[in-house]
């Protein structure tokens, strides 16, 4: 489960760092750092990147789409 959570983060930071202006990336860090459940981040983004939310959505889609498929393909691997 943490290898999950893990992955579907580093995606999701992944699709944010490519959408936010490059000169956006410390202070985002830092925000995230100093206060990661706060919701005023999604606001900041947005200021930046209205679409942001259409993009973490599809991104988690393709995220869970491999997740899954490679459960799968090592349960076939696995499994008599």
């Amino acid at each position: 489960i943490e290898l999950i959570d893990s992955t579907y983060h580093h995606h999701i930071l992944d699709e944010i760092l490519k959408a936010l202006p490059r000169e956006e990336h410390e202070r985002f860090m830092q925000m995230l750092a100093e206060r990661p459940d706060d919701k005023e981040i999604l606001i900041y983004i947005m200021r930046f990147v209205p679409d942001i939310e259409a993009r973490i959505t599809n991104r988690s889609l393709q995220v869970r789409a491999i997740l899954k498929k490679e459960i799968e393909d090592t349960k076939k691997r696995h499994l008599p």
